[in-house]
């Protein structure tokens, strides 16, 4: 049996506490996203879509507005954050630019997880 008594170097990686979902990986950050789509849904477009739009509105909610949530604001603007995510989930629909930049359907949040979910479970070593 092989066991590593080498110390590790490298500083640990700072965990934000202010912001928990800055801590999420891509996956997660998108089946938040699947779970709770409603909340981040443009008007605009008969909340069928999350737009750059909807997303920087639920993120500059004032605090003192009655739709503010500390925890909806954390995670749009995490979300917001991550323009390689944002790319890469409306990436199919790239031909079709919209002056908003992202429309992430619901659908769209389904494939991707589905996706991840696939990957991951395939990458998993079988003993």
């Amino acid at each position: 049996m092989y066991i590593n008594n080498q110390l590790k170097t490298a500083p640990a990686p700072h965990l934000s506490t202010d912001n928990p979902y800055a801590n999420y990986s891509d996956s997660a950050l998108i089946k938040h996203l699947e779970n709770n789509f409603e909340r981040f849904a443009d008007p605009r477009n008969r909340h069928q879509f999350v737009t750059r739009h909807s997303l920087t509105e639920v993120a500059q909610r004032d605090k003192d507005s009655p739709g503010y949530n500390k925890q909806d604001a954390d995670f749009a603007k995490t979300l917001l954050s991550k323009e390689e995510l944002l790319t890469v989930i409306t990436d199919h629909k790239r031909p079709a630019k919209h002056a908003d930049g992202v429309f992430i359907g619901h659908s769209d949040t389904v494939i991707f997880n589905a996706y991840n979910d696939k990957r991951q479970s395939q990458q998993k070593p079988s003993h």
